[in-house]
């Protein structure tokens, strides 16, 4: 083997280890944004779950959602009859008494 063949021979197997390499660590980029992906749309779907189990309540009480600063009372639209309407408004103004209460002490 000549001075040259070694050369090339070396060069081309450390560009195809640095190509092997580099191909590696974009699959395991893909598959870190992936699992992240998965655990974003695991975690969206609880909300989801548990939002749906507050909103099935038989007694048809409103329920808090905070998000930072911002908050709202939400209630199944099942219970938005008008019997229910009475006991709604009844029990949201029994709420905002509560709180102001609590706010007060």
């Amino acid at each position: 083997y000549s001075l040259v063949q070694i050369i090339l021979a070396t060069w081309f197997l450390f560009t195809l280890m640095y190509m092997l390499v580099d191909l590696v660590e974009i699959y395991q980029r893909n598959n870190e944004e992936l699992t992240f992906r998965d655990g974003m749309s695991a975690g969206k779907q609880d909300t989801l779950i548990a939002l749906i189990k507050e909103a099935e309540d038989q007694e048809c009480n409103p329920f808090e959602v905070k998000l930072y600063e911002r908050q709202v009372n939400l209630v199944n639209a099942e219970c938005l009859s008008t019997v229910n309407l009475e006991n709604l408004s009844r029990n949201l103004k029994l709420r905002k008494s509560v709180l102001e209460l609590i706010e007060k002490e």
